[in-house]
C-alpha cells in the first residue's frame, strides 16, 4: 500500500491532529503569507475548517474520485465564502506539500472535486498534469478518467470561448500525433491569448492584482501563450517534414514579439540566425538585438547564448551593414550615399541627428561597440554565462571552465581605434557599388587584425575556478542518471497527480542534484547533452591531468581512473 493509499484511511481531522507542531506551524504560515499578499482569501483557520468539513462530507457521502459533487459540497464552499481561485489555490498547494502524502492525497481529493463540480480549471489541471505525466508513461492520455476531464473541457469550449483550454486542447492532440488539429487549436487560441496579455499587462501597469479568478500565474505550465507552440510546430515542421510553414512561423513570431513575450524574443533571434559558408555563426544586429531582450528578461538558454556570443565574437561584431538612414555608425564598411556624393546639408543632419535611429532594434548599430576590449567582453561573457549557470544550465558550466583555463585572450576581439573614433578609414569600400561588384567578383574585403596586435594575458584565469565548473558537469550527468532511474521506479508505484514533485521529494536528500530538478523547461534543454558534455569534461581532465573533488571533499573525476560511479538512489554520495 502506497502512502497515498495509506493517507486515504484517515480523515482530514485526524491527519491535522497529528501532524508535529513545527509541520504545522509551517502550513500555517504558507497560508497566512499567501493571505497576506493577497494571493489567497482565507485564512490559516478558514482552511483548516473547511478541510475537516471536507473530510467528513468524503466520509459520509463515499464519494469517489471524479464522481458528480452534490450540491453540499457548493453549500461548503459557499458556506466558506471561498472564490473559485481560493479553492483552485489550495488544492495545488496541499498537492505540491512536500514531505506529506497525506496532505498531497487531500489536494488531490479536492481538484477531483472541483472538476467534478464543474470548475473548468481543474479539469484544465488535471489533464495538464497527466500530459507533463505522459512523456514519461505513454497512453496516460487515453484513460478512461483523463477522458472524463478532456469531455468536461470540450463541453466547456462548446458554451465559451477559453484560450487556456484550447491551448491544451492542442497540446493534447500534437502528442497524439495530430499536429494538424492542435495548430488549428492554437490560431483559434490566439485572439483571447492576446486579449488576455493586455488586461493583465494593463492591472499590473495600473498596480492590480491579478483577477481572482485567473490560473495562469499559478498553474504548472503556462497556457497563455499559443504562439510559442505555433513557433514551435511550424518550425519543426518546415525543417524537419519539408511543410514550407516559415511564413506562419514568422507570423507566430511577430505575435509573440508583440505581445513583449521573451521566449518570443528568443526565437526571433533564432529564426534570424545567419551562418557563414563555413557554418560559423554571423552576429547581426537583428540577432543581437532579440537575444540581448531574451536573456534579460529572464530567458537562461538565451543568457548562455549571449555569453558565448561575447566570448568568440571579434571585430566586426555585428556583420550586416547598417541601412543607409542611421549612417554614420561604426560599422559601416562604406559611407552612406549623401556622404559619398559629397552632400554637405545631408552630412550635417546625420552627424547631428544621432543616426536619426527611431527604435531600439536601430541603435543596436550604435551600442554593440561597447565593450570593445578583449577583457571586457570576456568579462561579459563570464557574467551571462553565470547568470545561465545560477539557473541550473549545465553547458554554462563546460563553457565557463574552458574561459578559465585559457591564459591568453584574443587581440581580435579588440575593437579598432577608425571604428571608435568614426573615421572614414573604417570603410572598407568607397562606395555601395564597390561593395557589390566585390561581391560579384568575389574580391570581398574583411577587417584585418593588425600585424603587431599581441593577444593579452586573460586576467580571469583560474584553475580552480575551472575545476569547480568541471566538478558540476560531472553533477549535472549525475542528475540525469538519477532522473532516469527514478523514473523507472516510480513508473512501477501508482500514479501521483504531481508526478515531478513526487520525484523531487525523492530527490531531497541529494540537494546538489535537487536544484537541477527545479526548472524542468531548463533542464530539458540540456539533457540529452548530458553524456557528451561528460565526455568533454573527463577529456579536460585527463588533458590538463586534474583530479577533481567538490568543495565538501567528494572526488568526482580521478585522472588515468575516470568519472567515479555514484549509486545517488541507493545511498548519499558522500559516503
Amino acid at each position: 500500500m502506497s502512502a497515498l493509499d495509506r493517507g486515504e484511511a484517515q480523515t482530514y481531522k485526524q491527519y491535522l491532529e497529528g501532524k508535529t507542531e513545527t509541520a504545522n506551524a509551517d502550513r500555517h504560515a504558507r497560508i497566512s503569507a499567501a493571505y497576506a499578499a493577497g494571493q489567497f482569501g482565507m485564512t490559516a483557520d478558514d482552511v483548516d475548517e473547511f478541510m475537516q468539513a471536507f473530510a467528513r462530507l468524503q466520509n459520509e457521502t463515499k464519494l469517489r474520485v471524479g464522481a458528480p459533487a452534490p450540491d453540499v459540497f457548493h453549500d461548503l464552499v459557499a458556506k466558506a465564502e471561498a472564490s473559485p481561485h481560493d479553492m483552485m489555490y489550495l488544492a495545488m498547494m496541499l498537492i505540491q506539500t512536500r514531505d506529506s502524502s497525506s496532505e498531497k492525497y487531500w489536494g488531490s481529493k479536492l481538484m477531483f472535486m472541483l472538476a467534478a463540480a464543474g470548475y473548468v480549471e481543474a479539469s484544465i489541471r488535471i489533464v495538464n498534469n497527466t500530459l507533463i505525466e505522459a512523456k514519461h508513461r505513454p497512453g496516460l492520455l487515453r484513460q478512461a478518467a483523463v477522458a472524463v476531464e478532456r469531455g468536461r473541457i470540450q463541453k466547456h469550449l462548446r458554451e465559451q470561448d477559453n484560450s487556456r483550454a484550447m491551448v491544451l486542447e492542442g497540446k493534447v492532440a500534437y502528442h497524439l500525433g495530430d499536429a494538424d488539429t492542435a495548430i488549428k487549436w492554437w490560431w483559434k487560441a490566439v485572439e483571447g491569448a492576446q486579449a488576455k496579455s493586455k488586461e493583465m499587462m494593463a492591472r499590473r501597469a495600473a498596480g492590480l492584482s491579478i483577477e481572482a479568478g485567473d490560473m495562469s500565474g499559478i498553474d504548472r505550465s503556462d497556457l497563455s501563450t499559443p504562439w510559442i507552440e505555433l513557433i514551435e510546430a511550424h518550425f519543426e515542421r518546415s525543417l524537419t517534414q519539408g511543410k514550407n510553414e516559415w511564413d506562419l512561423c514568422e507570423k507566430a513570431i511577430n505575435i509573440g514579439v508583440d505581445e513583449d513575450d521573451p521566449t518570443a524574443f528568443y526565437y526571433a533571434a533564432t529564426y534570424n540566425k545567419k551562418r557563414h559558408e563555413d557554418g560559423s555563426h554571423m552576429p547581426t544586429s537583428e540577432w543581437l538585438y532579440y537575444m540581448s531582450k531574451a536573456a534579460a528578461s529572464g530567458v537562461t538558454k538565451a543568457a548562455y547564448e549571449l555569453g558565448v556570443y561575447y566570448a568568440e565574437s571579434g571585430w566586426k561584431y555585428i556583420e550586416d551593414e547598417p541601412p543607409e538612414h542611421l549612417k554614420p555608425t561604426p560599422f559601416d564598411t562604406y559611407p552612406a550615399d549623401s556622404a559619398a556624393s559629397g552632400s554637405p546639408w545631408d552630412l550635417v543632419k546625420k552627424l547631428f541627428s544621432p543616426a536619426q535611429a527611431t527604435t531600439d532594434k536601430d541603435n543596436i548599430f550604435h551600442s554593440a561597440i561597447w565593450p570593445s576590449k578583449p577583457e571586457e567582453r570576456y568579462k561579459l561573457a563570464i557574467q551571462w554565462l553565470e547568470i545561465a549557470a545560477a539557473h541550473s544550465f549545465a553547458p554554462a558550466y563546460l563553457y565557463l571552465a574552458k574561459l578559465y583555463i585559457q591564459e591568453t585572450l584574443w587581440a581580435g576581439a579588440q575593437a579598432p581605434e577608425e571604428a571608435l573614433e568614426m573615421s572614414p578609414k573604417r570603410y572598407l569600400y568607397a562606395s555601395k557599388n564597390e561593395q557589390l561588384d566585390a561581391h560579384f567578383t568575389g574580391d570581398v574585403k574583411t577587417p584585418e587584425i593588425p600585424a603587431d596586435a599581441i593577444d593579452p594575458p586573460n586576467p580571469f584565469h583560474s584553475v580552480n575556478k575551472a575545476k569547480a565548473n568541471l566538478v558540476e558537469v560531472f553533477v549535472a550527468r549525475h542528475a540525469v542518471v538519477a532522473r532516469e532511474t527514478m523514473l523507472r521506479e516510480l513508473s512501477k508505484d501508482r500514479r501521483d497527480l504531481e508526478w515531478e514533485d513526487v520525484m523531487r521529494d525523492r530527490m531531497s536528500s541529494h540537494p546538489h542534484l535537487e536544484r537541477y530538478m527545479n526548472n524542468q523547461e531548463v533542464f530539458g534543454q540540456w539533457e540529452k547533452e548530458s553524456k557528451g558534455m561528460h565526455a568533454e569534461a573527463a577529456a579536460i581532465c585527463e588533458q590538463m591531468g586534474w583530479t577533481i573533488y567538490d568543495d565538501r571533499g567528494g572526488l568526482w573525476y580521478k585522472v588515468g581512473v575516470g568519472a567515479i560511479d555514484k549509486d545517488v538512489v541507493i545511498r548519499e554520495v558522500y559516503d
